[in-house]
């Protein structure tokens, strides 16, 4: 049976109501399990009411009429005893003989498939010492005003409870050797009793078939078509909600179905009210009867739920009933209202990023609104999941979007209306939200559907847009090369659409991308292309500054890469976009590390962690904890670099991006050799080489094999360090990263001092101090710096000088 936390709840109520209003309603949803849970009561508490338990169906909810309280009266007279002819007709009268026989006897009555309060007001007993239980799919709330009732409303079994259920029906040992697939049938039954029950008996029935198979069935289409016993109409979990949809007026009904359009069973009155195409307050009217019906449930002020197998009850009446034009407007409704919402959270949460355009809706859409980043971030960790549903809805089939397909089925003419644009202006607003989250198989799933849409609309602005999204995400998973051909797109479809502010955008990505694949001066051209179309639209964003800045920092500029970043964090503040500081920040303390200024740095990064903190962004948690692990092993502390690194990994692997998996294993290894834990460090060093040989990413590579090197030399391994250090000097002459080629000479003069030769050793060591000190780089407790240390000066060796 289960509901152990209901029948405690139970006995108090009881407890209450046999003190005062003799009442008790067990309320709740078809397939609840109310008339188990009532019957289950009973029968524990037949010596608390000695004079007799009376139950009576009173057809609320069945093919058959409803019982009228004169039959249910007489009924209840005859089971007291009352001889047929010693009933009176009138209905006052009958009331009277039920209630005076009542009277000082202890009598339970269950009143089971109420229909309404009115159907059983006469049948409740006067007597203190008589209790009344209720059961019905009816809220009944005039009920607790006229008489006190108590109520008790069902919600679907606790997961274990589901689980025993089911257990109880195919056998312990059958459910024990499937127990990710029982958890799974329990989830797509919604924990309903009945649903369980049904779907128990079917894997009963079919004693050799696994759990796994059967969840898949449920999975390949409605569940409500497989959740029957063949061969007995009324053992099916539609049946149920059939007997409750009839009960409501034609609005009710008309709302409910087009209730199954929506792309979840959570949801919200405005959503709801777009969706009817009509006023908030009366899509809450009709909400309203729906929720006394138990057809939907309230979950705070705004928000409101149906059960799944109630929203699937209602996909499946919606899909059969509505016309294809009905359902069609339906949809675009709801996605104009989510496009509007969704761009509202975006101003608020990253106002620095180009969207498409949004078309307003009607004055009387109640569209949702923010002014705090916080609330913007949580609507979208509340609705993306909606919203990447509700997109895939309107992914293209053969013969065009998932609505237009049916319309061309039905023959209505429909097929000649093309997408909503809509669908790519939402996949478009989630671009900055993913790019937050990082969800990226929820993102590529929205940017191809909103690109095949917006190509079958011949929207170039919208396939420029998708061919962003596209190339953002594939740069999150680590196929650079994928990205910079979607980026290469997005710019010749913006021209080709006259959107220069996209054009401007996509050239600076493409130039991200550029950088990680070691093609700086190419980068710094795209960057300084994207500026001059910014300065000709009069157009200041940070990311080109940014970007340009973060080149320069490679190329060893470091003081004008300084600059640059400065004025970018300047233009952020100015825009209020709360992630781009927190980037900008980032960057910032990076280029002070190596500027020797670790104060300034440590300063940098907490402010960058805190704004990054504030608005969820654990991606940008993860790139400034790498960060922070890398100035407390510049300082030389060694254990608190370790714990920043440490979390830097954890944080990585949660954000699904290789980049940032690879900079905190650097950053490992760094606090590792900080510690005098070598052999530990060159293997987090050999990881993150693999991973950046992996994703294409030249620095990464650059700075895995200068810290394999390191370690080499320190582990009594000179030759093979010489090979670590000529490989990432000959990576960084090629790619101009001019800090990590005196990084490179500052290995080569370690290897080369323990392997006897100080003359090679001290004329690499010169290189790397030339190098530091045309930079500007300031290693202290780095393992490249002080690379002259305890090699010949020019006084002893002459040939130590290098030509100018």
């Amino acid at each position: 049976m289960g509901r152990a936390k209901e029948l405690a709840l139970m006995g108090r109520l009881v407890e209450e109501a046999s003190g005062g209003s003799g009442v008790l309603m067990i309320v709740g949803p078809a397939g609840s399990g109310k008339t188990a849970l009532a019957l289950h009561w009973c029968r524990s508490s037949r010596e608390t009411f000695p004079d007799g338990q009376l139950f009576l169906d009173l057809r609320g909810h069945s093919d058959e009429s409803p019982m009228r309280p004169k039959e249910a009266l007489s009924g209840l007279l005859r089971a007291l005893g009352i001889p047929y002819q010693n009933i009176p007709h009138e209905l006052a009268e009958m009331a009277e003989l039920y209630q005076s026989t009542l009277a000082d006897r202890r009598v339970l009555i269950v009143l089971d498939n109420a229909e309404s309060a009115d159907q059983v007001r006469q049948l409740l007993p006067y007597d203190t010492g008589c209790l009344a239980l209720v059961t019905s799919r009816n809220r009944l709330g005039s009920l607790i005003v006229t008489h006190g009732a108590s109520m008790l409303p069902l919600q679907p079994l606790a997961s274990e409870e589901a689980k025993a259920l089911v257990r109880s029906v195919v056998g312990a040992r059958r459910a024990e050797a499937e127990p990710e697939a029982l958890g799974d049938l329990v989830a797509i039954c919604g924990r309903s009793p009945l649903a369980l029950r049904i779907a128990a008996a079917n894997l009963a029935l079919h004693p050799d078939s696994l759990i796994a198979h059967h969840v898949r069935e449920l999975r390949s289409g409605n569940p409500l078509e497989t959740l029957a016993v063949a061969g007995d109409p009324d053992a099916a979990v539609r049946r149920t909600f059939e007997l409750s949809y009839r009960r409501l007026d034609p609005d009710a009904r008309d709302a409910f179905r087009l209730l199954g359009i929506l792309p979840g069973p959570v949801t919200t009155v405005p959503a709801v009210a777009a969706l009817l195409g009509r006023s908030v307050a009366a899509a809450s009217g009709l909400l309203d009867r729906l929720f006394a019906e138990h057809l939907v449930e309230r979950i705070g002020r705004d928000r409101l739920r149906l059960h799944d197998l109630i929203w699937w009850y209602a996909r499946l009446l919606v899909e059969a009933g509505d016309p294809i034009p009905v359902q069609r407007e339906a949809r675009r409704r709801l996605l104009r209202w989510y496009a509007v919402s969704a761009d509202s959270a975006a101003r608020c949460l990253y106002p620095q990023m180009l969207r498409l355009e949004v078309a307003p809706v009607g004055a009387d859409a109640r569209t949702a609104t923010f002014d705090d980043p916080q609330r913007a971030a949580d609507w979208f960790d509340a609705e993306h999941a909606d919203l990447v549903r509700l997109i895939e809805a309107e992914a293209p089939g053969d013969g065009g979007t998932a609505a237009q397909t049916a319309a061309k089925t039905a023959g209505d003419g429909a097929s000649d209306s093309g997408p909503d644009s809509s669908v790519w202006i939402i996949a478009d607003i989630l671009r900055g939200y993913f790019w937050l989250r990082r969800h990226t198989d929820s993102w590529a799933a929205v940017a191809t559907v909103a690109l095949r849409t917006a190509h079958e609309a011949g929207d170039f602005r919208g396939q420029a847009a998708a061919h962003q999204s596209l190339g953002l995400v594939s740069f999150t998973r680590g196929d650079l090369e994928l990205s910079r051909n979607h980026f290469e797109q997005a710019i010749e479809l913006a021209r080709r659409a006259d959107w220069g502010v996209a054009e401007s955008v996509a050239l600076s990505n493409l130039a991200g991308v550029s950088g990680d694949l070691g093609l700086l001066s190419q980068a710094a051209e795209y960057y300084g292309q994207s500026i001059a179309i910014d300065r000709k639209l009069r157009r200041s964003p940070s990311q080109p500054f940014l970007g340009l800045g973060e080149v320069l920092h490679s190329m060893g500029r470091l003081r004008e890469a300084e600059r640059l970043c400065r004025r970018a964090l300047a233009l952020s503040h100015k825009i209020g976009a709360p992630d781009s500081p927190s980037r900008i920040s980032c960057t910032l303390a990076t280029i002070s590390l190596d500027l020797g200024l670790l104060v300034t740095a440590q300063e940098l990064a907490m402010t960058s962690r805190r704004g990054f903190q504030a608005i969820g962004n654990l991606p940008g948690e993860a790139e400034v904890l790498s960060v922070l692990a890398m100035i407390g092993a510049e300082a030389g502390d060694g254990q608190g670099a370790l714990r920043a690194a440490l979390t830097a990994c954890r944080l990585s692997r949660r954000s699904g991006r290789p980049r940032l998996r690879l900079d905190a294993m650097i950053a490992m290894g760094h606090a590792r050799y900080q510690l005098g834990q070598y052999d530990r460090a060159f293997e987090h060093f050999r990881i993150a080489r693999e991973a950046a040989e992996d994703i294409g990413y030249l620095k990464g590579r650059t700075m895995a094999l200068l810290g394999l090197g390191v370690c080499a030399a320190r582990i009594h391994r000179p030759l093979e360090a010489l090979g670590y250090a000529a490989s990432a000097l000959s990576l960084a002459k090629e790619s101009q990263l001019r800090l990590q080629e005196g990084q490179a000479q500052a290995v080569i003069a370690l290897s080369q001092a323990a392997c006897g030769d100080p003359v090679s050793a001290a004329r690499a060591g010169r290189l790397a101090e030339d190098i530091y000190a045309a930079t500007g780089y300031r290693p202290l407790h780095s393992p490249f710096g002080r690379p002259m240390e305890g090699l010949p000066s020019e006084d002893e060796f002459p040939e130590l000088c290098l030509p100018s």
